[in-house]
């Protein structure tokens, strides 16, 4: 599948659907909480203790300091640490905050070069998310 392909699929999906590829797109593979603005509702249930463990799913963790920013939180089970953004696409990323503006750009159709100007990333950052996103989209075959 290419980039023409899923932007065509992307172009007959109605309003709705886009929103919830949104949504898909700021969640992890085996993370079944929605969220409607990247990771704030991940975030929110962790901090209200009704997450679980991002690496064993155990529902016992503790606030575990803060880090470039984000929360940490240790599994009182298997005792390592993770953020609202471990095992997600978006884990590692910098630039957190402009990832929603990003993919409203994208699926509004708009080139690396206009996305880049928008946003004040580098370029390599754009396509670098984009193919994240694709590889997402890819994952989770909303388009076949």
């Amino acid at each position: 599948m290419n980039l023409q392909e899923i932007k065509r699929g992307i172009s007959k999906l109605s309003q709705s659907e886009r929103q919830e590829l949104l949504k898909e797109l700021s969640t992890s593979p085996k993370d079944s909480v929605p969220t409607v603005r990247s990771q704030e509702s991940r975030r929110f249930l962790l901090d209200n203790k009704l997450g679980c463990c991002a690496h064993c799913w155990h529902p016992k963790y503790v606030k575990f300091g803060i880090d470039k920013g984000s929360q940490r939180y240790k599994c009182k089970s298997c005792k390592r640490s993770f953020t609202e953004y471990t095992g997600t696409w978006m884990a590692g990323l910098q630039h957190k905050d402009k990832i929603d503006d990003y993919l409203e750009l994208m699926l509004e159709e708009k080139s690396l070069d206009k996305i880049k100007v928008a946003l004040s990333i580098n370029k390599k950052t754009a396509f670098d998310w984009r193919h994240k996103i694709l590889m997402r989209i890819k994952n989770i075959k909303i388009l076949d």
